[in-house]
């Protein structure tokens, strides 16, 4: 009998889609990367699931889990067993590996030139930007196929950061040559391009400091983008290195303003408190939080700053106010980066930083302001591998699929997108769960039953077997 005959895990590259063809697995998303090779993150010892076409149990260790298939009515002679794989907090290259091309396909069958900015939508469509060949990509996360969007690399020179909507329909890029911000509109598929238009910036790609609309806005060393949504309003920030700045641009209107920062290359420090306090050096990354009350903004030298914007909570008017993140190692000491960090941000105020300097990848709760686990072995390497075993040449930008289950990472020295299982677990809103039974149990709940049936039926087996009676 094969496993075939049951509903099968469905190909996810660590997505974490939960439902996978009538069955749910509450403690990890099953993933299929092609026919031959299953794999599976399992984090509880055991998921038992009964449906109409038979009951699948899987029982765990540390890295191999023994998936075992039974229809009803059949002798356990005639279960199906098969061997998959556990991986936990695994790196992988999803597409393109480390020679240099312009070629699409699926997973390392392609190839990138210089990649250098990357976003995922809530279908998990990913879009890198490659600087050398001045296009935008997109990549399936179920099948890793890359596909180039057609009629943009005429209007983009050396694009770089990217960010997306949450429905892949506008897509927002950093054309680093032309000192400007560029929006494209895309279908719902994402990969046909239906407009597309200057956001912001100067048309002859001149640099300065200057706020306004459209082609009168002048923007110098932009390093990060992130877009803020609620609703239909869209709101875009940058961080501009070379004026020590953050803007925002309204999406709507084209209006472009200062909202912190010198705004003079001359002028720069670090300075917390409110808007006319708050200096920046060189900001970098930027993030907005998952409330979009908060932005997080690295620093070239390698500090991270917190900006609240200013917001009206229960009557009260909040301020805009500046102040710096003190980081906690895993060991509780104050942990420091080296040189420029990338962010990611998912809504359980993980914030996921990329350390060039160090070529390590750490999650940070800001909760509790400690970070609680690191990837990356340190040395400056392309390779795909467990937690601490992992390397990394360094990272361009970091992107968190919308369930926060999986993390993506360019880096145009190894041109690829790198994938990290976060190993978060993700549960949806509406939970409807299969016709059937439905139950999950622990390994220390097995042995506590299986102590009672024992010593339950331990005089009758003695007596049956001894003769021998203990009462």
């Amino acid at each position: 009998m094969s496993l075939d005959a049951f509903p099968a895990f469905q190909a996810n590259l660590c997505t974490r889609q939960r439902k996978q063809s009538g069955i749910w697995c509450a403690e990890g998303p099953a993933v299929e990367t092609n026919p031959s090779r299953r794999h599976l993150h399992l984090f509880k010892p055991r998921i038992c699931v009964e449906s109409s076409e038979g009951i699948l149990e899987l029982q765990g260790g540390k890295h191999v889990v023994r998936a075992m298939a039974k229809t009803k009515g059949l002798p356990p002679s005639s279960r199906a067993y098969m061997e998959v794989k556990v991986t936990e907090f695994e790196v992988n290259t999803v597409a393109g590996h480390t020679d240099k091309g312009f070629v699409d396909g699926y997973g390392t069958h392609s190839q990138f030139g210089k990649p250098a900015g990357v976003s995922v939508t809530a279908s998990n469509t990913i879009f890198v930007s490659d600087q050398t060949y001045n296009s935008i990509r997109t990549i399936d996360s179920l099948t890793a196929a890359s596909t180039t969007i057609g009629n943009v690399e005429a209007s983009l020179f050396l694009p770089s950061k990217l960010a997306a909507s949450v429905d892949g329909r506008n897509l927002f890029v950093v054309d680093t040559g032309g000192a400007r911000i560029q929006h494209l509109e895309l279908t719902e598929g994402s990969q046909n391009l239906t407009s597309y238009r200057t956001l912001a910036g100067s048309s002859q790609g001149s640099v300065g400091h200057h706020d306004g609309n459209g082609d009168q806005v002048l923007f110098h060393g932009i390093q990060g983008i992130t877009l803020s949504e609620q609703g239909a309003v869209f709101v875009v920030y940058v961080t501009c290195s070379q004026t020590h700045s953050i803007r925002r641009v309204d999406v709507s209107s084209l209006e472009v303003t200062t909202l912190l920062g010198s705004g003079d290359a001359n002028v720069f420090g670090h300075a917390d408190g409110t808007a006319d306090q708050a200096l920046f050096d060189s900001p970098w990354s930027i993030v907005v939080s998952s409330d979009q009350q908060h932005l997080y903004v690295s620093e070239l030298r390698g500090s991270i700053r917190k900006v609240q914007l200013p917001v009206v909570r229960n009557g009260l008017s909040i301020p805009l106010m500046v102040s710096t993140v003190e980081v906690l190692g895993q060991d509780g000491s104050i942990h420091s980066f080296h040189g420029i960090v990338e962010f990611a941000m998912t809504d359980l105020d993980i914030l996921w930083i990329g350390d060039n300097g160090n070529c390590t990848l750490h999650a940070l709760s800001l909760k509790s302001g400690k970070i609680f686990a690191t990837y990356g072995s340190g040395s400056r390497a392309h390779l795909d591998a467990m937690q601490y075993d992992s390397s990394f040449i360094g990272f361009s930008q970091l992107a968190i699929a919308q369930d926060g289950s999986a993390l993506f990472a360019v880096d145009g020295f190894s041109p690829s997108l790198r994938s990290v299982f976060t190993g978060r677990v993700y549960t949806p809103k509406s939970f409807d769960p299969p016709a059937g039974r439905y139950f999950v149990t622990s390994t220390a709940t097995r042995y506590f039953f299986c102590t009672c049936l024992f010593v339950l039926f331990l005089p009758w087996t003695l007596n049956f077997l001894f003769d021998v009676s203990i009462y």
